[in-house]
């Protein structure tokens, strides 16, 4: 139960950053955070079912997802399985940040 809690919280963190950036269809349909997962400690996977909603809006407001979130974005792609979902990756620290060459 406790762990079921904690993913709807985190669901509904990340579903609130998303309204704050005003991306609607034409239809007037919001897009839906479906999964949030924790690749490893520093970096997070959100797939969002947006259908009408491509991967450009998305990359047109990424300062504003990126303090929405409070995350740096690594990436944001079209779901390899389904051009609906769109995959956003986020990291609490890039990488190249952290190496010194």
């Amino acid at each position: 139960m406790v762990a079921g809690i904690r993913t709807y919280r985190l669901h509904l963190r990340y579903q609130r950053a998303l309204d704050h950036l005003s991306l609607k269809t034409g239809l007037g349909h919001k897009p839906k955070v479906v999964r949030v997962d924790s690749m490893d400690e520093h970096r997070t996977r959100i797939l969002v079912n947006s259908p009408g909603i491509g991967e450009e809006r998305y990359k047109t407001k990424l300062d504003d997802l990126r303090s929405a979130v409070g995350q740096k974005i690594e990436s944001v792609n079209y779901w390899k399985k389904d051009n609906r979902f769109v995959e956003i990756s986020l990291a609490n620290q890039l990488l190249e940040g952290n190496v010194s060459y």
